[in-house]
């Protein structure tokens, strides 16, 4: 089993890139955040089950973070250590260092934020992982598109005043996506959170659950925004919903961000990401 593990943001890491990572090597990838495996480890930890702990630090001094390398030391008896962080002072990377079980990835030292959202650090951090699991699809060749294309998003997207978010009151944000993008939204919904102080209300889901329940907290101040998939099959529940949220007339609007062109995105306010080759949702993500 192979455990990718972090707290807050660091544990979306996680949410993000593990359905992919378990469909294309065939192995056993869980995401389970340090705040769950800490207080529950029998509902994860198996005494006789090989186990890897991949964790991910921004600091590396989490008290999660390092007490649940502790507790699958303690209860696994066949287990070892994949650090991957953004501070060479932390607990974590200076505690791999002594280990003989352990080892520890150092992310540059300008990734390592210095403010309270994590940005950078999440960015990196999980590029390394799919670099250390899938060498042969995430590289420094094939991922120079995706660092191009970043640098596209920035530079088409600095200029706010004609922003397809608008100058809108809205006072709700939902984040929608579907496998890994959900592992996005998440992540969305948290920075909307952490970077107005609360004063923004922000939620995620999938488009197929948001329909059965959450949908209802869509109001005339809420701003909806749908990462649509790449892939053809999941394309079609993510397209059908966005569809069906404009047809509504509920929110205050709805902003489809997409990879490739399509009517049904193009039907209201919408972001292309610049275009390159076809990538797949976990390098979109």
């Amino acid at each position: 089993k192979i455990i990718l593990t972090g707290a807050g943001t660091s544990a979306f890491i996680g949410d993000i890139i593990t359905p992919w990572l378990s469909r294309h090597t065939g192995k056993n990838f869980v995401a389970v955040p340090t705040t769950d495996l800490v207080t529950n480890p029998v509902d994860y930890l198996i005494e006789q089950e090989p186990t890897l702990l991949v964790s991910f630090a921004r600091s590396g001094n989490s008290p999660e973070s390092v007490a649940a390398v502790d507790l699958v030391n303690q209860v696994v008896k066949d287990c070892y250590h994949l650090i991957i962080t953004c501070n060479e002072t932390g607990n974590l990377y200076q505690n791999a260092a002594t280990s003989g079980n352990s080892l520890a990835l150092l992310m540059p030292a300008e990734t390592h934020d210095r403010g309270f959202a994590m940005t950078s650090s999440i960015t990196t951090m999980m590029a390394s992982c799919l670099a250390v699991f899938a060498p042969e699809v995430i590289n420094s060749a094939t991922f120079q598109a995706v660092a191009n294309r970043c640098e596209q998003i920035i530079a088409s997207q600095c200029d706010l005043s004609e922003s397809v978010f608008g100058d809108l009151p809205f006072k709700r944000v939902v984040y929608l996506g579907s496998g890994g993008l959900q592992g996005v939204a998440r992540e969305s919904a948290l920075k909307v959170l952490e970077l107005t102080a609360g004063k923004l209300a922000a939620f995620y889901d999938s488009p197929t659950g948001f329909r059965h329940g959450p949908k209802s907290l869509v109001n005339n101040e809420t701003l909806v925004v749908v990462f649509v998939s790449s892939h053809p099959y999941t394309r079609q529940y993510d397209l059908d919903l966005l569809a069906e949220l404009r047809r509504d007339q509920q929110a205050l609007r709805v902003v489809a961000i997409c990879a490739s062109p399509c009517p049904e995105v193009e039907a209201g306010p919408h972001i292309w990401l610049p275009p390159s080759r076809d990538f797949i949702d976990v390098e979109q993500a």
